[in-house]
């Protein structure tokens, strides 16, 4: 069941899962100042690398930095021809705040996709098989981070994160686990977490894996249950060539 939202939402700032959109607009918004673009040469993932001042990306497909620059998970990204959602990037670029300026990497980040790629999109949200992700009885097993610029580091049999909010970790973990992740924690600092699984082939069985690591490592229970969730759909994208 598909809900459409009655306008397409301008370029706001606030962060968390589809935030901050992506009509043309006149607002001023803080982006990096780009050093270097252009299509990678690998076809394989790279690195990704994205704080308040620093974004280094190497062979990173366009829906993942779609993805990480709304914290959306790539299973609720719509509206782009395959080709396009799979091209890769390597990109440099850098930010140097003003003083007392607070600034979201995530962010900075949608600045530099709107003046790259001029993506245009809407939000809809549809009712769809989640994970709810909550806190078990026990409580958690990480501790909030002094790191006020978050960065993860995951691969398909670890997870860490440095400074990163419980929005970010969902979806990433959306991504690893390839099945829709979503925020119940009500947690709404930053945090360190880092935890490990053993890989399985079979998706249902690697799922299972992860849900029982992030529950006895982290405190985190995922819950497979159905929601209400926001998907993005991009109306309007232009590659960069360069």
């Amino acid at each position: 069941m598909y809900q459409r939202l009655i306008q397409t939402i301008a370029a706001l700032s606030i962060p968390g899962i589809c935030a901050g959109l992506y009509a043309q607009s006149s607002v001023e918004r803080p982006a990096y100042v780009l050093e270097s673009l252009q299509l990678s040469r690998q076809s394989s993932s790279g690195h990704f690398i994205n704080t308040s001042t620093r974004l280094d990306v190497r062979s990173t497909r366009l829906i993942d930095l779609i993805s990480k620059a709304y914290d959306t998970p790539t299973l609720l990204i719509f509206g782009l021809d395959s080709k396009v959602a799979e091209s890769r990037y390597d990109i440099l670029a850098g930010y140097q705040p003003k003083p007392g300026e607070a600034v979201n990497s995530h962010e900075l980040l949608r600045g530099l996709l709107a003046e790259q790629f001029h993506i245009t999109a809407h939000l809809e949200s549809r009712t769809v098989a989640v994970y709810a992700m909550t806190v078990a009885p026990g409580g958690v097993h990480f501790s909030t981070s002094a790191v006020q610029s978050g960065r993860i580091d995951s691969d398909d049999h670890s997870f860490a994160g440095y400074g990163v909010g419980m929005r970010f970790v969902a979806t990433d973990l959306s991504d690893t686990m390839h099945a829709i992740v979503v925020d119940r924690t009500a947690l709404s600092g930053r945090y360190d977490l880092i935890f490990t699984w053993q890989p399985n082939m079979d998706k249902a069985t690697n799922i299972a894996i992860i849900r029982q690591a992030a529950e006895q490592k982290l405190g985190l229970v995922l819950e497979p249950t159905e929601a209400p969730a926001e998907s993005l759909v991009v109306d309007h994208v232009e590659l960069a060539q360069r």
